[in-house]
């Protein structure tokens, strides 16, 4: 049986990694310009979208709602449930980089398709750089790291219950 304090812990290393890590990348964003150079609206959409509609597509629904709950150790939860949501949050990272890598190739693509008009191949050069940025961001240190928080889980909740028996 775990404390409560333990089961908070979980919540805010969660929440205390993601403030931390956006702080960062903020920051790192800050020193060469404004932040709202890095905000493009339409590339969020696309990245955020192929992740979602290719885990419903991977996997139940029901399925995808339990990877909602994040109390990881909650009493009575098997030890395959954390196994399970780390699959999908993995499968999630796994979409969100290869967003990341097929869009910069698509906006190339158009790039090279206007080369005469040097206008609008610098907004489209910086969608394709975006693109890159979010969907590492996305798939790496964030869903990536909610799979390694989830496997973390359940090896803890598989020692714990060997230690009790």
């Amino acid at each position: 049986m775990r404390a409560d304090s333990e089961r908070r812990g979980v919540d805010l290393g969660i929440i205390f990694g993601f403030i931390a890590l956006e702080s960062l990348i903020v920051l790192a964003i800050l020193q060469g310009g404004p932040l709202l150079i890095f905000v493009d609206p339409i590339t969020i959409y696309l990245v955020s979208g192929v992740v979602f509609m290719g885990t419903v597509a991977a996997f139940p629904v029901q399925r995808l709602r339990d990877c909602l709950d994040l109390d990881l150790f909650r009493e009575g939860c098997p030890v395959e449930a954390p196994l399970e949501k780390a699959e999908v949050f993995d499968r999630m990272a796994d979409l969100a980089v290869f967003t990341g890598v097929v869009c910069p190739l698509i906006g190339l693509v158009m790039m090279m398709g206007n080369l005469s008009d040097p206008v609008v191949m610098g907004p489209a050069f910086a969608v394709c750089l975006l693109s890159l940025l979010y969907g590492v961001i996305f798939g790496e240190l964030v869903l990536r790291g909610l799979a390694t928080r989830c496997r973390t889980a359940a090896e803890s909740s598989m020692l714990f219950r060997s230690e009790s028996e």
